[in-house]
């Protein structure tokens, strides 16, 4: 489970975006219940119940970041391992950073984190405790509180 907090511009917010894919989703009526979120296709364009082949997600995101002329090498797997170097960052317990990524192996995060490098003198953690970052963590941390934040997407 994860939390999305409204944004004013609607264009932008990411909650408006999966209200709209879903209402058109039940307007198609392709069913989500009990699926993936974005369940592919077979072939003859049907619904799969099935999760969609990274290729293909890998293939998507080539497609938009190069839509945005921002396309800088990024994968789907840099994606993982950034989420697992920010939580590890901002003291998130190993175990729950696993469970919110998908990580069985308890080697998995050390491995991907490479959290010696980042945590080294003069590496990412002296950089983030730097005066310089103090605003940029406060800041951060305000636009993330997401204590006062509406629940949206309940399930029974």
């Amino acid at each position: 489970m994860f939390a999305l907090e409204k944004v004013k511009d609607e264009t932008v917010c990411p909650v408006r975006g999966l209200d709209l894919y879903i209402d058109t989703a039940r307007q198609l009526q392709v069913p989500l219940d009990g699926m993936f979120l974005f369940p592919p296709t077979t072939k003859e364009g049907e619904i799969a119940n099935k999760q969609a082949a990274t290729s293909t997600m890998e293939a998507a995101l080539r497609k938009y970041l190069k839509a945005l002329n921002d396309d800088d090498g990024e994968t789907i797997h840099s994606f993982r391992t950034g989420c697992a170097i920010t939580l590890a960052m901002t003291g998130v317990p190993k175990q729950q950073a696993m469970e919110h990524i998908g990580w069985f192996s308890e080697q998995t995060p050390t491995y991907y984190t490479k959290l010696s490098r980042v945590m080294g003198v003069g590496g990412v953690s002296a950089a983030l405790a730097s005066e310089e970052a103090e605003k940029a963590v406060r800041d951060f941390e305000t636009a993330n509180d997401v204590r006062h934040v509406e629940k949206a997407f309940i399930t029974q």
